[in-house]
């Protein structure tokens, strides 16, 4: 259920290269973050659907809501940067 960390970077050096020219850092890094946690949702809804003892779909289910849950909070963390940056960015503007 984990991707190795040589695969996500594969992945995101893949999916950056595919992005539009225009999305600037934060988009970019967003959609990223976007696109894996749609994948550990697709995850947990195979696991939902799966065979699997109700232990093994609890553990399992646990370790994936866990996953979610960082992926949710970096994509927080982009957008408050992106917020952050989108402030200075309109504060140089008016000084100019």
């Amino acid at each position: 259920l984990h991707l190795s960390i040589r695969r996500q970077r594969q992945m995101c050096i893949r999916d950056r290269t595919e992005s539009s020219e225009n999305d600037d850092t934060y988009t970019r890094q967003i959609k990223e973050l976007q696109r894996q946690l749609k994948r550990i949702m697709e995850q947990i809804e195979r696991v939902r659907a799966s065979n699997a003892s109700a232990e093994q779909k609890a553990t399992q289910l646990q370790a994936l809501n866990s996953q979610a849950m960082q992926v949710m909070g970096q994509i927080q963390k982009v957008m408050e940067l992106q917020a952050k940056a989108a402030q200075t960015a309109a504060r140089a503007a008016t000084r100019a």
